[in-house]
Formats: structure tokens, C-alpha cells, sequence
């Protein structure tokens, strides 16, 4: 027994020392991030707003100016969200639906593309790296399907399961090309490769295919002991059959 409490006091002393190590990593990017890229930004923002307000250009070129002017504001305002979360020890459990909502609007300049998002089964608060990783998928996807795919229809269906979460995110523009999902996503194609391994660092499954009769499809499944900050006592009933249009489904 004696031997027992030791080793675990040895596994607590380094699970301790593990945090303690990994926060003040998140600590030193959360500095580069700010005295490089954010600085940066700001730089760039103090120019553009220059030349927003200069009579001697051209009123529809200061338009332009306003509107990357606006984008520019929302980058920095999203970076400095971003360092004080790598800051933050422990993150208050946040609703990835309002998170997905907020990016599709800030996104879509125009009335299209129309973006819906959805929720099936029993909402569970998402871990902080789960939560970060999906909202930064999600954005990816919702972008290369107004930007890329020039959509007019995006839908984002959030499952949870019993045993995983998923994220399914169809568009109905002009798809991705064949080569490109052979590919899993050219070594140019870096916004593909980015979400692919923002599922790893999930152990999810991460999916790219054609959504029938047009667009693109995009599936990340995450196991739950890295989906979840809790597991929870699911009702039988949550046990559902496969959609109708063939995203997926778990236990």
C-alpha cells in the first residue's frame, strides 16, 4: 500500500510539473504573438486608416480601404482573444454554436452565402482544445466555401453522441477538385492541411468528400475523452440511426 501511495505521488508530481511546463509555453507564444503578428497588424491598421481618411483618394478606393480597414480590426480584436485564452489557465466552458454563428457573420460581407447551424442529441461542454481546434476548423470551412466555393448555402450540423462529437460542414458551391481530395490536400491548399492536423491533435477523423449534387462536405469526428470536460451518463435513447444524408453517427 505504502508503495502504491508513492507512485502516485510521483504520477501527481509530474502530471503538475507537465502543467506547469505547458503553460508557460502557452505563455511564451502568447507573447510572440503579440510582439510580433499583433504588433504588426496594428502597424498596418494605422496606415490603412490614413489613408481611409485622405480626401485625395478616390471615393471608391477608400470604400475598399474601410472595408479591409473593418477586417483588419476583427483580425486584431481575434488575436488579442487568442492570447488571453493562452493565458488563461483554465477556460470557462464556451458554446461552440454561438462561436460558429459569430464567424459566418463576421465572414459573410454580402446577404449570402446563407449559413444554418444546427444541434442534435444532448449539448455537453467541450474541452478548451477541443472548443479552440473546432472553432478554428469551422472558420476554415466557412471560408473556403464563401471565398473559394463561392456558396450560397452553408450548413454546420453539431452532433453529440456518446461516444464522439461531430462537426459537419456542407456547402453547395462548385466543390473541391479530385485531385486536391486524393491529395488530402496539396502542399498549396495549406488551409486543408491545417484543419486536417487540428484534427489529430484531437485523435479525430477528419474527412473531406463531395456533397451530392454539388459542393463539399467537411466531417471531423472527435472521440469523447477529448471532446467532453466531463463524460456523462447518456440516456439510451440517444442511440439514433444514421441521417438521411449520410453524416455521421455514433454511440
Amino acid at each position: 500500500m505504502l508503495i502504491f501511495l508513492i507512485r502516485l505521488a510521483h504520477v501527481h508530481a509530474r502530471y503538475r510539473m507537465g502543467l506547469k511546463e505547458r503553460h508557460a509555453e502557452r505563455e511564451r507564444i502568447a507573447r510572440e504573438i503579440h510582439d510580433t503578428l499583433l504588433q504588426g497588424m496594428q502597424a498596418v491598421l494605422f496606415r490603412l486608416q490614413i489613408w481611409e481618411l485622405n480626401s485625395g483618394v478616390p471615393e471608391p478606393m477608400r470604400q475598399e480601404i474601410s472595408k479591409v480597414v473593418t477586417q483588419a480590426i476583427a483580425i486584431i480584436v481575434e488575436g488579442r482573444e487568442r492570447i488571453l485564452m493562452l493565458r488563461r489557465t483554465e477556460a470557462k466552458p464556451a458554446e461552440l454554436r454561438q462561436a460558429l454563428t459569430a464567424i459566418a457573420s463576421e465572414e459573410s460581407i454580402d446577404e449570402l452565402p446563407v449559413v444554418s447551424i444546427h444541434v442534435t442529441g444532448i449539448a455537453a461542454a467541450l474541452t478548451t482544445d477541443a472548443f479552440e481546434q473546432l472553432v478554428d476548423i469551422g472558420r476554415e470551412a466557412i471560408r473556403n466555401a464563401l471565398v473559394h466555393a463561392q456558396a450560397k448555402q452553408i450548413t454546420v450540423t453539431l452532433s453529440y453522441r456518446r461516444q464522439s462529437f461531430s462537426m459537419v460542414v456542407t456547402d453547395d458551391g462548385k466543390g473541391i477538385e479530385a485531385a486536391t481530395l486524393q491529395s488530402s490536400g496539396a502542399a498549396r491548399h495549406f488551409g486543408l492541411v491545417g484543419m486536417n492536423e487540428r484534427a489529430q491533435q484531437l485523435h479525430a477523423q477528419f474527412r473531406i468528400e463531395k456533397n451530392n449534387p454539388s459542393g463539399t462536405r467537411i466531417i471531423v469526428v472527435v472521440p469523447a475523452q477529448t471532446a467532453f470536460r466531463k463524460r456523462r451518463h447518456w440516456p439510451s435513447r440517444a442511440r439514433t440511426a444514421a441521417s438521411s444524408d449520410g453524416s455521421p453517427t455514433f454511440e
